[in-house]
């Protein structure tokens, strides 16, 4: 059987225009598990979620299987989002929030929040969301729980509240976009299974989705 490459976007454009459909059959493997065909949307901003999560996803069209290269997540300069998409809502946002440990702490009531959270199930795959990133730190503090600091130049990501034990990038190991660096958990300082995400910029905090 023929198997050919092609870059998401041109599998996008020519799905969008019906030369290319995939079959009843379809299944795409993510991260080792199997989406069946009920979930999936043929609509080309569907193909695009599925695709741009850093697998292979192979589409059977008659005796011709697409395979859908990778290489342009990482040829793209924008950053992605750092939990597979479709897995998570936003929880709270960049900027003044209600504090919900104010009763535990006696601190203030109001607190600005320096991230934005991503609420998943536990144990949803965290991803570097930048390129040409390094391992700044990984550990565990009282407040942000497991966490893990990338930098690049004059760039810094931040994510908290990562799963114990899930960790999988070490200090100083280069990481590139879409790598999976550890699972959404609730350690720490937590209300429940989240991501926070951080970015400083020249050592200021700064709107992560900016």
């Amino acid at each position: 059987m023929n198997r050919i490459f092609y870059p998401i976007a041109a599998l996008l454009m020519t799905a969008a225009y019906g030369a290319i459909k995939p079959s009843e059959n379809v299944q795409v493997n993510l991260n080792q598990a199997t989406i069946a065909p009920s979930d999936i949307t043929r609509t080309p901003s569907s193909l695009e979620t599925f695709l741009i999560l850093n697998q292979e996803s192979i589409f059977p069209n008659s005796n011709l299987d697409v395979i859908v290269s990778n290489e342009s997540i990482h040829n793209s300069n924008k950053p992605i989002s750092p939990l597979p998409e479709g897995t998570f809502t936003i929880s709270s946002g960049y900027g003044m929030r209600v504090y919900p440990f104010a009763k535990q702490t006696g601190g203030p009531e109001k607190k600005f929040h320096y991230g934005v959270d991503y609420a998943a199930p536990k144990g949803t795959d965290v991803l570097a969301n930048d390129d040409n990133l390094t391992v700044k730190e990984t550990g565990y503090k009282s407040e942000e729980g497991n966490y893990v600091i990338l930098q690049k130049d004059s760039l810094e990501y931040y994510y908290y509240h990562l799963l114990r034990h899930s960790i999988l990038v070490k200090e100083g190991q280069p990481v590139r976009k879409g790598q999976k660096i550890g699972e959404v958990g609730s350690t720490g300082r937590s209300t429940g299974p989240h991501l926070h995400l951080g970015k400083k910029r020249n050592g200021e905090w700064v709107n992560p989705l900016n």
